[in-house]
């Protein structure tokens, strides 16, 4: 079973002395602090937009993309012995959260 891969972009507008002083900001803050900050706060947002796509087949594949974003490559369950490795449709218990 494949894996959809979405690559999510906003733009984000704030008032900071430097541009450093911006980076350092947004860089620590979760997506619901963003969207706070953009929605309440003092800077503006644009909304979310999808700059790249992409199917990913294979459990190799899959795992590796999923190191790629921090995860221990078991987020999605596989059924090992299926000879195929086809995707479950459950979720491990231990899935990284955010």
């Amino acid at each position: 079973m494949p894996v959809q891969k979405l690559v999510l972009q906003i733009t984000v507008m704030c008032d900071t002395d430097t541009l450093e002083e911006a980076v350092d900001a947004y860089s620590s803050m979760t997506l619901e602090q963003i969207q706070h900050s953009t929605a309440f706060g003092e800077d503006i947002g644009s909304g979310v937009s999808i700059v790249a796509s992409e199917t990913i087949v294979g459990r190799e594949k899959v795992e590796a993309e999923l190191h790629a974003i921090g995860n221990d490559g078991t987020f999605f369950n596989y059924n090992l012995d299926d000879e195929g490795a086809a995707a479950t449709s459950g979720v491990a218990a231990d899935q990284a959260s955010g």
